[in-house]
C-alpha cells in the first residue's frame, strides 16, 4: 500500500506556477496532440505561459 502511494505522488502534476517555460511548452504540446484543448488545465497552462512571456 505504501508503494502505491509513493507511485501516485510521483505521478502527480507539478504546480503550474512552478513549471519552467520549457516544461509549460511541453505540457501544452502534449495536451494539443491529445486534442484536450477545452480542458481547464490547458487554459491555465496557456494563461501561465502568457504571464511568463
Amino acid at each position: 500500500m505504501a508503494e502505491e502511494n509513493k507511485a501516485a505522488a510521483a505521478a502527480k502534476n507539478k504546480k503550474i506556477n512552478k513549471l519552467t517555460k520549457d516544461e509549460l511548452k511541453k505540457k501544452i504540446d502534449e495536451i494539443e496532440t491529445a486534442n484536450h484543448v477545452k480542458s481547464r488545465y490547458y487554459r491555465h497552462l496557456v494563461m501561465r505561459s502568457a504571464e511568463i512571456g
